[in-house]
């Protein structure tokens, strides 16, 4: 072995769902900032936000109007995995990098298990929005 350690939270799932979170957390999705960082596509622009907006994952995960349903759905399991006592509100107003990047990536601060369960809320947001397919 070469001394680094891997992490068990990312062995979860197969197919479609862990080559989707793979590739937003490397930056390498069909979202349209990933795309154009390799001239793959000619706007970095979201399609679905008006104005312009890159389509950022953070842009994807939190902020377009496209996925507002989706969304509520994975705010919602994410507050009463981590914080069930909690407004949902404020779990909105919590830094949007942190939330993005739990979503992507987990936390070493929690658990496997919570992780797991976080990355489980990320896959159906990936499924329902359909945009991350292959």
């Amino acid at each position: 072995m070469n001394g680094q350690k891997t992490n068990p939270v990312y062995s979860i799932e197969h197919g479609y769902e862990k080559i989707t979170h793979t590739r937003l957390g490397l930056g390498l999705s069909s979202l349209n900032e990933h795309l154009f960082k390799y001239n793959l596509c000619l706007s970095k622009f979201c399609e679905q936000c008006s104005g312009n907006h890159t389509e950022t994952t953070e842009l994807y995960l939190l902020y377009c109007n496209q996925y507002i349903v989706s969304r509520s759905t994975l705010l919602l399991g994410i507050k009463h995995i981590l914080c069930p006592e909690l407004n949902i509100t404020l779990l909105r107003d919590l830094c949007s990098t942190h939330r993005s990047k739990i979503m992507t990536e987990g936390s070493d601060d929690l658990s496997v298990n919570i992780n797991h369960k976080l990355f489980e809320c990320s896959f159906q947001y990936f499924k329902s929005t359909k945009r991350c397919s292959r």
